[in-house]
């Protein structure tokens, strides 16, 4: 388990062992966007990656409205009346993030090329981030030449066994306010008390422990992942997902190798949905594939729930099962490189 940190971090960056490495891994969280629930795992994909060279920095941002580092206001009162961001603002924050990334860390005297990993909703925002490279043209700076999708909620989150229960809910205009005041309440009391409050809640270990505290503190927090959430429901579906690959298929001169990996019974994904998914867009010769236009590919875990030598991995893989997701990952990125290489 990562000790955890004294103040919950937006930012969280490991350079490369060898400074003038090209490649640069930029994550991107799940909802609620707070990168420190996944410092685990971005140190131990650190680690592994820089076994063997090359050598990869490796840096996660949380998404805007997340913040913890910032003055935080405890008082409940106005709490989530702030600027909250949608999915197309997200996009614009984490294309900043990933700039200001590369200026700070790039020290190679070839081309810096990225690898784009986002978990849940962030796996949605790293496939426009990938779409809107040309237009941004970001081309001249650094080159994203692949992505790894983790627990994508594709093709559309409201279908699926706890989106459905949830969606409507979460349209419910009031809730976010209310939900925030609730949160700085219990943010208020002693340190000890609210722990407990959260660990009677979620039975989460000591580290998420204290990046949900700082959670419930931020100014923002709890509104922007109730708001944000919301979108999901509405505006991500199918037919966003398959506009966002068609565009990526069509960046010269060779689009970014795609990597997909969903959990074998995630409750924010519908298995007769995710299977179709699969078997339409990616294999080659799906009736909706790409052929050789996009290297994309998806696989289920593995694990078997019935095997009591296998661990089934959970949407919230971050919370005590990164060392599981971590060698897929590795092995995405790994196939990633070849793939550019050749």
């Amino acid at each position: 388990m990562v000790e955890p940190h004294i103040s919950p971090r937006d930012v969280i960056v490991h350079p490369s062992r060898t400074p003038s490495s090209p490649y640069h891994i930029f994550f991107l969280p799940g909802n609620p966007g707070l990168v420190e629930y996944y410092a685990g795992f971005l140190e131990s994909l650190h680690q592994s990656l820089n076994k063997a060279l090359p050598g990869f920095h490796v840096t996660g941002c949380s998404f805007a409205g997340f913040e913890t580092t910032a003055s935080i206001n405890n008082s409940a009162q106005g709490r989530g009346k702030e600027q909250l961001y949608n999915i197309t603002e997200q996009t614009d924050f984490a294309l900043e993030k990933l700039r200001q990334c590369i200026t700070t860390d790039n020290i190679s005297e070839s081309k810096p090329k990225v690898i784009l990993i986002g978990h849940s909703f962030g796996t949605f925002v790293a496939t426009e981030v990938m779409k809107r490279i040309q237009t941004e043209q970001l081309r001249e700076a650094f080159d994203v030449v692949g992505g790894v999708l983790l627990f994508p909620p594709i093709p559309d989150l409201e279908m699926s066994p706890r989106g459905s229960k949830l969606a409507a809910f979460l349209r419910w205009k009031y809730l976010p306010g209310i939900c925030s005041s609730l949160a700085g309440l219990v943010h208020i009391l002693p340190v000890s008390w609210t722990h407990a409050v959260i660990r009677h809640a979620t039975a989460f270990p000591a580290d998420a422990l204290a990046t949900t505290h700082a959670f419930l503190g931020s100014k923002t927090g709890v509104a922007q992942a109730l708001y944000l959430g919301r979108l999901e429901c509405d505006e991500i579906k199918a037919a966003r997902w398959e506009s966002a690959f068609q565009s990526i298929a069509q960046l010269t001169p060779k689009p970014p190798v795609i990597r997909i990996f969903f959990g074998s019974d995630d409750h924010w994904v519908l298995n007769e949905l995710r299977d179709a998914f699969v078997s339409q867009y990616c294999d080659p010769n799906g009736p909706k594939g790409f052929g050789e236009k996009l290297d994309i590919t998806a696989r289920v875990d593995p694990s078997d729930d019935g095997d009591e030598t296998s661990v089934v991995i959970p949407h919230d893989f971050s919370i005590r099962h990164s060392e599981h997701v971590v060698p897929y990952v590795v092995e995405d990125i790994n196939e990633i490189v070849h793939a550019i290489a050749q």
